[in-house]
């Protein structure tokens, strides 16, 4: 059978690739859109498997039969699937590679949950943003589109969220192990591309001075505060929940001094941690501290050994 082959018909893939792309992009900054990330993860993929295939045919010559399911059955017309593709793309760095598992992950998965819990979402958009960048670099470090500066918009920008992480369904919390999982597999000497990112915002200096917004411990730093309702949407869980959410996580969980050394870790970390005065007027008064789950387990589980991993 005579190879078919096209000219330039690889490029013509890679446009139509940054064309999925860019709907992706913006479905996600949407601010009306509740389905936002299951629909990027939708759209996004396509992407991939298109700019994929076209790295294919582009390394062979312009061969469209290099991306065939199979050339010597009636089903020719099929091309290969996005695992197929990225078994045959040779050049994509283990960072890449483990970027586009947790998306399909989202993909094949969070399209049945509904509302996604406020973790969740954070955790597939730090996925989501590491997709963005590096997609926009093999695109034109392959094919030479054109350069552009484009980014996810941060989930608080986009829409509330009302789904708290003790309220959420066992698979939701499977789905952020799995994302949680691939993204420990990082290779830091790979500086060109990720598994997960995060953006932070910038304020305009000629308005503001200038600066990052951001957690932080520097006393210098300028003091930002937040409402209670705003505080609880993002820590969620009492002490209680914590110990729960512990127990069923960690085969070798236990209540003991390491526990109480780890808690006291946790309660200093921002991130983790909000302490609910009883009498905000009054910083010395008693309060109930309330944790992020999704910051607590990250911090947690070097310590403990999860159920079902080694």
């Amino acid at each position: 059978m005579a190879a078919l082959v096209c000219e330039d018909v690889a490029g013509e893939m890679a446009k139509c690739a940054n064309s999925a792309f860019l709907a992706a992009l913006t479905t996600y900054n949407n601010p009306v859109a509740e389905f936002r990330q299951q629909t990027f993860s939708w759209q996004m993929i396509a992407a991939w498997e298109i700019l994929l295939k076209a790295r294919i045919v582009q390394q062979n010559d312009g061969d469209l039969e290099k991306i065939l399911l199979d050339p010597q059955t009636n089903r020719g017309k099929d091309t290969i699937g996005l695992r197929e593709a990225l078994a045959k793309t040779e050049d994509l760095t283990k960072n890449c590679r483990a970027n586009i598992e947790g998306l399909l992950g989202v993909r094949n998965q969070a399209s049945h949950f509904g509302v996604l819990n406020s973790e969740l979402q954070n955790a597939i958009h730090r996925f989501a943003t590491g997709s963005v960048q590096n997609f926009m670099k093999l695109s034109g470090k392959w094919f030479g589109l054109p350069s552009q500066n484009l980014v996810l918009m941060p989930i608080g920008t986009t829409g509330k969220v009302e789904v708290a992480w003790n309220q959420s369904t066992t698979k939701q919390r499977e789905l952020f192990d799995l994302l949680a999982q691939i993204s420990k597999s990082d290779d830091h000497l790979d500086k060109e591309f990720m598994v997960t990112a995060a953006i932070s915002i910038e304020i305009n200096r000629g308005i503001s001075g200038g600066g990052n917004i951001g957690l932080t411990n520097d006393p210098s730093a300028p003091l930002t505060r937040i409402s209670d309702d705003e505080a609880m949407k993002r820590y969620s869980s009492t002490y209680g929940d914590l110990i729960e959410g512990c127990k069923k996580r960690y085969v070798n969980f236990k209540q003991d001094a390491k526990f109480r050394r780890l808690h006291s870790d946790v309660k200093s970390d921002p991130h983790c941690a909000y302490e609910r005065k009883l009498n905000p007027q009054k910083p010395s008064s008693s309060g109930q501290f309330f944790y992020n789950m999704e910051a607590v387990f990250l911090k947690l589980d070097e310590d403990y050994t999860q159920y079902g991993k080694k």
